[in-house]
C-alpha cells in the first residue's frame, strides 16, 4: 500500500507546523472533512507498515505524529525515495486500469479506491471516468455513478466480453500477445502494465490450463482436416481461454435462437460440441450450449492455412464472388478506376468475404489494429470504401463496421499501389504476415511500389514459413510484420503499412541492390565499367569497417566469480552499459528472452554462444567472459550444460548486413575451427585476436575469388 500525492502532501504539512488543526488542512488542500479523516487513516496505516511509527505511537492518532515529528522525519527520510518512485501512469494507462477494475468487478468501486491504486487525486479520476464512459458506450455498456456507493459498468455478458477482448488487443501485437498468453514473455518495465492487464482480463491461471485450450484447438484442426492461420488460431484461443474464465464467475452469454438454429447443424457445431466435452472434463464446468455456438462461429469465420496460402474457411448462403464483383463495379463506377482488370485483386476480395460475410451475418466482432494508419494514410481510399460498402451492408441487410470497411481500403488500395510500380530487375522477397490476407496484400504492393529492385514470391504464416522458404531455394529476404524470434532464416521486421524507416531498412539488408548507387557513402574509382562490381567493392569495405571495429574493441573479461547464467547474464548487460542502468536492465531483458527461445549453449563444449539484437546500442559488440566456477547454461534441445565461458556477440536492430555477415563467420568459427574454440575458452588476447584474422582473412579471401 501507497499514498497518494495529497496523502504525500498531507503527511509532510502536518510535520511541517508548529501546531496544526483538521479544519485547517482541510481548508488548505480544498478537501471535505470526511475525505480528510479517510486520508488520514491511511497516512497512519502507511506510516506504521513502513516503521515510521509504531502501534503504540498512534493511539491518540495524528497529534501523536505531530509530537514525535522530529524522529519521524528522520525515518521518513528512507522511505520517501522509494515512494516516489512509485508508478506514474499516463492517461491511456489509467483509463485501461480504470476499465480492468469495472469489467472485472460486480460490486461497485469506491473513487477514492482508485485514486489510491493509481496514485492520483479523485479529481484525475473523475476526469478519467468521462473517457472511459465515452469508451464503455461504444460497447453498449453503460457506465453507472452513485454517490457514496461508487461506480460500476452495466451491460450484457457479449458487450462485456467484446470489451474485454477490445482492452487486451489495444496496443498489443500480435506475436508478443501469443507470446504473453503461452507465458514466454517477460516484458519491461515499459510495457508490463498492459501485460498485466491483460493477465487479469483472460483469467490466466497456469501453463497447465493453457496448453488444454491448446489442444482442444489441435484436435478441432484435426477433425477439420485444416490448419488455422496465426491471428485466428490466436482468436479461438484467446476466446476459449476467456469465456472458461468467465463460467467459471458464473457468468453465461446469451445467443439468438436465429443463430443457433442456423448453426447446430453444421460440420463445424459437431466438431466444437466434442471439444466442449473434452474442455468441460478438463476444467470441472459446464459449457452451456450458446459457448458451443460461438465457438463453432469462430470456426466458420476462420481462415486457414493451405500449401502455405492462407485460404478463407466457411461460408454463408451468399455467393462471395458475386459479391465482389458488384463492389469492384460499384467502385470502379465512383472512381473511374477500372478495378475489374485485375484478377488477382477479385481473387484477393473472394477470399477476404468469405469469412468476412460470415462474421458480418453472425455479428460477430472484427478486430482491424491498422484502421486509423489507414484513414490516415489512405484517407481517399477509406472514403471510397465507405461508399462501396454501403453496397455490401444492403446486399447482406446489415451495418458493416469501419474495421470491415478499413479491410476493403486495403485491397483496393493494393490494386492501386501494385500497378504504380515499373517492371525491373528484382530481388526475391517472401511475406511472413500473420494478421490477414488483406494485410499481406497490401504490404505486398507497397513493397513492389516503393521498392521497385524486388518481388514478392509469396505471402505466409509464421508457421508455414519454413515450408515455404524450402520450396523457394531462390528468396533473398524474408520481410515479417511482426518479430519472429529465433529462425534458421535472416528477416527483418517492418510495419504493414511499409514507412520510410521500412523501406531503408529493407534496402539496406539486400545490400542496397539498386540501379541506383548515389546513396554509397563514397564510391570508389576503380574504373569499373559495371556498377555491380562497384557495389561488390563497397560491400567488401563495409566488411573491412566492420572487421576492424570488431577486433579494436575485442576483449576477455576473465576470474569472474559467478555461479548462474542469470548472473552472467546481468554481469554482461552492466559491462556493456557501465554507466546507463536502464540500457544495462533492457539488454539484460532482450538477452534473457533470447535465452527462452532455445539455449546457447554448445554441447560438450564448456562454452555458451550468448547473442542477440538489441536496440541499446548501434553496430556490434563482441568479447569473451570466463567465470572460476561452473554456470548452468541450456542448449538447443533443452538439455542443461555446465560451462564457464561465455562468447558474447551482440548486434544492433540496425546493424549493417555485412556487421551481421562478421559475426556469423565467428559463431560459425567455434565449430569449423577446433584451434578457436580451444583459445575462446583458455587462449590469451592475442591468441584470439590472431585467430580471428586467420578467420576473416579466409573470409574476405574467399569473398573476393567469389
Amino acid at each position: 500500500m501507497g499514498l497518494n500525492e495529497r496523502q504525500m502532501k498531507v503527511l509532510g504539512h502536518v510535520l511541517r507546523q508548529n501546531k496544526f488543526s483538521l479544519s485547517e488542512i482541510a481548508d488548505e488542500f480544498e478537501i471535505n472533512t470526511r475525505t480528510l479523516y479517510r486520508d488520514i487513516n491511511k497516512i497512519l496505516k502507511w506510516l506504521v507498515e513502513n516503521n515510521i511509527v509504531f502501534e503504540a505511537d498512534q493511539i491518540h492518532g495524528l497529534d501523536d505524529v505531530w509530537k514525535a515529528r522530529r524522529e519521524v522525519g528522520t525515518r521518513l527520510k528512507t522511505v520517501i525515495p522509494k515512494e516516489i518512485k512509485k508508478t506514474k501512469y499516463d492517461s491511456e494507462s489509467r483509463k485501461m486500469l480504470i476499465l480492468t477494475e469495472l469489467l472485472l468487478d460486480t460490486e461497485p468501486v469506491k473513487v477514492y479506491a482508485i485514486a489510491d491504486k493509481l496514485n492520483v487525486s479523485e479529481g484525475t479520476v473523475i476526469s478519467d471516468l468521462d473517457k472511459v464512459e465515452q469508451w464503455l458506450e461504444n460497447y453498449e455498456i453503460t457506465l453507472i455513478r452513485r454517490q457514496g456507493l461508487g461506480v460500476y459498468a452495466q451491460g450484457s455478458e457479449k458487450s462485456f466480453r467484446n470489451a474485454i477482448l477490445a482492452v487486451v488487443y489495444q496496443g498489443t501485437e500480435l506475436k508478443e500477445l501469443r507470446d504473453m498468453i503461452k507465458e514466454k514473455f517477460t516484458a519491461d518495465l515499459v510495457n508490463r502494465t498492459r501485460y498485466d492487464i491483460a493477465d487479469r482480463l483472460l483469467g490466466l491461471v497456469d501453463s497447465r490450463s493453457i496448453k488444454i485450450v491448446e489442444e482442444s484447438i489441435d484436435s478441432m484442426e484435426r477433425d477439420l482436416g485444416e490448419t488455422f492461420s496465426d491471428d485466428s488460431y490466436l482468436g479461438l484461443l484467446i476466446h476459449i481461454v476467456l469465456a472458461i474464465s468467465r463460467l467459471k464467475k458464473g457468468e453465461t452469454i446469451a445467443v439468438s435462437k436465429e443463430i443457433e438454429e442456423s448453426l447446430i447443424t453444421t460440420h463445424e457445431y459437431g466438431i466444437a460440441m466434442k471439444a466442449g466435452e473434452k474442455l468441460e472434463d478438463a476444467f470441472g464446468i459446464r459449457i452451456p450450449p450458446e459457448e458451443i455456438v460461438y465457438i463453432t462461429m469462430h470456426l466458420r469465420g476462420a481462415k486457414v492455412i493451405e500449401n502455405g496460402e492462407i485460404i478463407p474457411g466457411s461460408v454463408s448462403k451468399h455467393s462471395a464472388r458475386d459479391i465482389a464483383v458488384q463492389l469492384l463495379n460499384k467502385a470502379s463506377e465512383i472512381s473511374g478506376v477500372d478495378f475489374m482488370e485485375d484478377e488477382d485483386l477479385l481473387r484477393s476480395l473472394i477470399m477476404h468475404l468469405r469469412p468476412a460475410i460470415t462474421r458480418l451475418e453472425l455479428h460477430m466482432e472484427i478486430r482491424n489494429p491498422l484502421l486509423e494508419q489507414i484513414k490516415e494514410q489512405y484517407s481517399d481510399v477509406y472514403r471510397l470504401s465507405v461508399k462501396v460498402c454501403e453496397l455490401l451492408g444492403e446486399l447482406l441487410e446489415r451495418s458493416v463496421p469501419e474495421e470491415e470497411i478499413g479491410f476493403i481500403a486495403m485491397h483496393l488500395g493494393a490494386y492501386l499501389e501494385r500497378f504504380k510500380s515499373s517492371e525491373i530487375e528484382k530481388s526475391d522477397i517472401l511475406v511472413v504476415c500473420p494478421s490477414g490476407l488483406g494485410t499481406s496484400r497490401l504490404l505486398t504492393s507497397k513493397i513492389n511500389k516503393e521498392i521497385k529492385e524486388v518481388r514478392v514470391l509469396g505471402t505466409t504464416s509464421i508457421e508455414e514459413s519454413e515450408n515455404l522458404i524450402a520450396m523457394y531455394p531462390t528468396i533473398d529476404m524474408v520481410v515479417s510484420t511482426v518479430d519472429l524470434g529465433e529462425r534458421d532464416y535472416d528477416y527483418v521486421v517492418v510495419s504493414p503499412l511499409l514507412n520510410e524507416r521500412d523501406i531503408n531498412k529493407i534496402k539496406s539488408n539486400l545490400g542496397l541492390k539498386t540501379k541506383d548507387h548515389s546513396d554509397l557513402e563514397s564510391r570508389v574509382d576503380t574504373g569499373a565499367k559495371d556498377v555491380e562490381q562497384d557495389f561488390e567493392i563497397y560491400r567488401l569495405r563495409n566488411y573491412l569497417k566492420s572487421m576492424e571495429k570488431l577486433m579494436k574493441d575485442f576483449f576477455i573479461k576473465e576470474d569472474l566469480l559467478i555461479k548462474t547464467s542469470e548472473e552472467m547474464i546481468r554481469y554482461i548487460s552492466r559491462f556493456v552499459h557501465p554507466q546507463n542502468t536502464e540500457n544495462a536492465k533492457h539488454l539484460n531483458l532482450e538477452i534473457d528472452r533470447r535465452e527462452r527461445l532455445m539455449g546457447t549453449a554448445l554441447p560438450g563444449e564448456g562454452m555458451a554462444l550468448v547473442h542477440t539484437r538489441t536496440s541499446t546500442f548501434q553496430g556490434i559488440r563482441v568479447g569473451v567472459f570466463r567465470s572460476k566456477s561452473q554456470m548452468i547454461f541450456y542448449d538447443m534441445e533443452g538439455k542443461k550444460e555446465q560451462i564457464n565461458t561465455v562468447l558474447m556477440l551482440l548486434a544492433g536492430e540496425e546493424a549493417e548486413r555485412e556487421d551481421l555477415e562478421v559475426l556469423s563467420k565467428i559463431s560459425a568459427g567455434l565449430i569449423e575451427n577446433k584451434k578457436f574454440a580451444k583459445y575462446i575458452k583458455e587462449g590469451t588476447l592475442d591468441q584470439v585476436k590472431a585467430e580471428l584474422n586467420s578467420i576473416f582473412k579466409t573470409f574476405v579471401r574467399e569473398y573476393v575469388i567469389k
